[in-house]
């Protein structure tokens, strides 16, 4: 059979394939199942490294070019192949005859004819730079797509040198389909007129269309009609001219997809001629996901140009001086505002005239700086006095770290000026030495322990007062040892050792602020304060306080016998205020006594008279019935006087029992007033113009001290009299009762003079008066305040004003439920 026999489509079929195969670099082999004949083509010789001149290997020379790690694998694989009807693949290695290895993709599948299989068609296919560079994979596809475009001019050549190879073509026919239908790559064959004539198996994964619909299409079918057209253009003008602007060459165009999907691809259009007719093969490659990954790479461009802009903005903008060192030359390759302010760098100097060992106050340390930017551990803390373009220095502190920038190794370093922190730095050093100059020659001993119960600092004042070995109190040492020490020296006291001594410890470790007594074994006393100071560590101060306790044990005794001498006064005041008390009743006592004497005396003259008279016998009527008279009249006069003076006396001797008693008793509030009341009348006659008036609740009775009741009320009274008014002054003093509940109140109120608030605020302190050159002691109204708060649980309030009089508010319980007797 010749090549002209065949048919358009086959041939153009052969043709393709042929060219797919060089142009995928995709080689083939037909195994002949009944000669046992495997037919390599020349595509495959190459992949294994065979030239023209080897014999043409069968399976077992075939598994000898496969490396021998891979070898049983592949003959496993195979045989499985062998046995099944479908198409198989695997990837394995084979070792060239020139020692190199390279990675190949094998497949395989059956031929039937007449429902028999007679053959195994299979291709093998390079991937070793999929395998192991698939970054550089679009480089790789430049360098296809040229090859495909050398292959196929070389192609076309082939073609007409093979035309009387007609068996070859039949035999090789189903071969060259199973390339073009292998390639990764759609591939379509269309004639002069645009109408497909063939499409390879990938036309399906890349535009969604089953191949064989596709013959007898028109081109527009697969990419855009206006690709199409200008395509079709560029053809006819071919075809006219034999000039084209895109044979041969690869052109991105827009394509769409059997959905409507518009996508981009590349195309490749190569002519074939055969029998003296004109195809073109198409070769067309799906670049969706390298553009998006182009886009995507464009636009991570654009987002680190913004990156590097906003970097530049924030760097500009920083008031940390900023400077970019380029690590071999030590170029400055940027310099921030900041840090040109900092050295004082005119603006707009270039960096190369900053200059770089001039801004150092020590030279050596730009070596320093220079090797510690761009070691494996770059600075961050490093301070060193720099100078300025004026000659000024300042210190800086450094911080480093390596970057990348405009695509250079480079350091990053930041300048913060920290003068002001060496200055409080050097400042605080002086004060810590005055601190600690100030601690040990203080008075008082001093020790500093931290979290850990070791010694920080101890001056020698707390060395003299602990009186224990060096060794014990040099820093670093546990203070627990000091403790135990001090324990079994005895200065805790005598008793158990270790007891003593876990009490002493955990006083040490309890942080809160405690203040103790320490008794050392030299006789003399120190007050020991402690306080947390802070991250466990604490503060102990001992102070000498033994005078103190001198002082206060003399003080003691000095207020316990001020205390019996004011006791002995308040004492002293009430038995004065008995005495008063008695005087004023003796006086009273003294007037009724007087009359009655007087009465009784006139009685006694009239009844001697009339005795005279009887004796006589010269009694008459008249004169009997006088002498009558005059005795009903004087023993009237005996009898009221007399009952005037033992009222008096009763009601004294009441209330004087009840001073002198303090014992407690239920009394009538009501009659007991009363009764003290008419004890102190008499002290109204040196004031003939002060009335006394009585308001009180009948009904109210108390269970309290009868004598601290009469006591308030005298000293309230005689109060009153001594400090309200004048000897010929007017008024009145105004005692009122009335019961709230279980308590009762007294009003005793005066019009009298009043004080002004500094005597009223003063009034219940001991000692206070107003009246001391005039016999005062200042004691009456401190006992009235004690007699009331204490020993009759009751309150008592002042109101006063100077010229409205003075007004006291005392409340009372009905039943105190405690009384504090003294």
């Amino acid at each position: 059979m010749s090549a002209k026999d065949l048919g358009g489509n086959r041939l153009a079929d052969a043709i393709a394939q042929r060219n797919a195969e060089r142009i995928g670099r995709i080689g083939s082999w037909y195994w002949i199942l009944e000669t046992d004949e495997i037919v390599w083509s020349e595509e495959a010789f190459r992949l294994l490294g065979l030239t023209g001149t080897d014999a043409t290997p069968r399976w077992a020379e075939f598994l000898k070019i496969v490396h021998p790690d891979d070898r049983e694998e592949v003959d496993i694989w195979f045989r499985k192949a062998w046995k099944t009807d479908r198409e198989n693949a695997t990837e394995c290695r084979i070792q060239r005859a020139d020692g190199s290895v390279r990675w190949v993709e094998a497949r395989e599948g059956p031929v039937f004819e007449g429902g028999k299989k007679t053959a195994i068609f299979g291709t093998i296919r390079d991937v070793t730079e999929r395998v192991e560079r698939m970054a550089e994979i679009q480089a790789l596809n430049a360098r296809q797509e040229e090859l495909v475009i050398r292959r196929t001019s070389e192609l076309q050549d082939e073609i007409a040198k093979r035309e009387a190879m007609q068996a070859e073509l039949a035999l090789s026919e189903a071969m060259h389909r199973n390339i073009v239908d292998s390639a990764a790559d759609a591939i379509v064959t269309i004639d002069v007129g645009g109408c497909i004539l063939s499409a390879n198996r990938a036309v399906k994964d890349t535009f969604g269309y089953d191949p064989d619909s596709l013959v007898g299409q028109r081109a527009e079918t697969l990419v855009e009609s206006g690709v199409a057209a200008k395509h079709q253009g560029f053809i006819d003008n071919y075809l006219r001219s034999g000039q084209s602007r895109i044979m041969g060459r690869t052109a991105e165009v827009s394509a769409r997809r059997a959905c409507g999907e518009v996508f981009p691809v590349e195309l490749s259009v190569n002519e074939v001629k055969a029998s003296g007719r004109i195809f073109f093969c198409a070769i067309i490659r799906d670049i969706s996901e390298r553009r998006s990954a182009e886009l995507e790479l464009r636009e991570s461009a654009e987002r680190l140009k913004e990156s590097e802009s906003n970097l530049r903005k924030l760097l500009d903008l920083s008031p940390v001086g900023i400077t970019i060192v380029e690590p071999h030359a030590h170029k400055r390759l940027y310099a921030n505002e900041a840090m040109a302010k900092m050295f004082m760098i005119p603006e707009g100097t270039p960096l190369s005239e900053w200059g770089a060992v001039e801004t150092f106050a020590d030279p050596k340390d730009l070596e320093i700086v220079r090797q510690a930017n761009f070691t494996e551990n770059p600075i961050s803390d490093l301070e060193l006095l720099r100078t300025r373009r004026d000659g000024s220095t300042w210190w800086c502190l450094h911080y480093s770290r390596p970057i990348v920038f405009a695509g250079t190794h480079a350091a990053i370093v930041w300048h913060l000026d920290i003068s002001n922190r060496k200055r409080i730095e050097a400042e605080l050093s002086e004060k810590e030495q005055q601190l600690r100059s100030t601690i040990d020659n203080a008075p008082a001993g001093f020790v500093l322990t931290d979290r850990a119960e070791k010694i920080v600092l101890m001056n020698d004042r707390m060395r003299e007062i602990l009186d224990v070995p060096a060794e014990l109190v040099e820093p670093g040492r546990c203070y627990g040892d000091v403790l135990r020490y001090l324990v079994e020296r005895g200065d805790f006291g005598a008793g158990n050792t270790e007891e003593k001594y876990q009490r002493a410890l955990g006083g040490l470790r309890n942080l809160t602020a405690r203040i103790h007594e320490y008794n050392s074994v030299s006789g003399k006393i120190f007050g020991v304060r402690r306080h947390p100071a802070g991250e466990g560590s604490v503060v102990t101060v001992a102070v000498d306080v033994t005078e103190q306790k001198e002082s206060e044990e003399r003080l003691r005794q000095a207020l316990w016998d001020l205390e019996l001498a004011q006791d002995e006064l308040v004492q002293s005041e009430k038995m004065a205020s008995l005495g008063g008390l008695v005087a004023g009743v003796a006086h009273e006592i003294n007037t009724p006594v007087g009359t009655a004497v007087t009465a009784a005396t006139h009685v006694r003259e009239e009844t001697m008279k009339i005795r005279a008279a009887l004796a006589n016998n010269a009694v008459g009527r008249a004169q009997f019935d006088g002498y009558l008279s005059v005795a009903d009249e004087g023993t009237r006069i005996i009898e009221s006087n007399l009952h005037r003076a033992a009222q008096l006396i009763r009601s004294f001797k009441q209330v004087a029992v009840d001073q002198s008693s303090e014992e407690r008793r239920a009394f009538n509030v009501d009659s007991y007033l009363r009764e003290t009341v008419d004890s102190l009348r008499p002290q109204l006659t040196n004031y003939p113009k002060v009335g006394l008036d009585l308001e009180t609740d009948a009904d109210v009775r108390i269970n309290s001290f009868p004598g601290a009741f009469a006591q308030v009320l005298s000293n309230l009274f005689v109060n009153a009299l001594a400090h309200g008014f004048d000897s010929d002054g007017s008024g009145t003093i105004s005692i009122r009762t009335i019961r709230l509940d279980d308590q009762v109140r007294l009003t005793f109120e005066d019009d009298g003079q009043g004080m002004d608030a500094d005597t009223r605020m003063h009034i219940f302190e001991p000692f206070f008066t107003t009246k001391r050159g005039s016999g005062g002691s200042g004691l009456g109204m401190h006992i009235v305040y004690n007699l009331v708060t204490t020993q009759l649980s009751g309150t008592i309030r002042c109101f006063s004003n100077p010229g409205e009089g003075t007004r006291f508010d005392i409340t009372l319980p009905l039943e105190p439920e405690i009384c504090h007797d003294k």
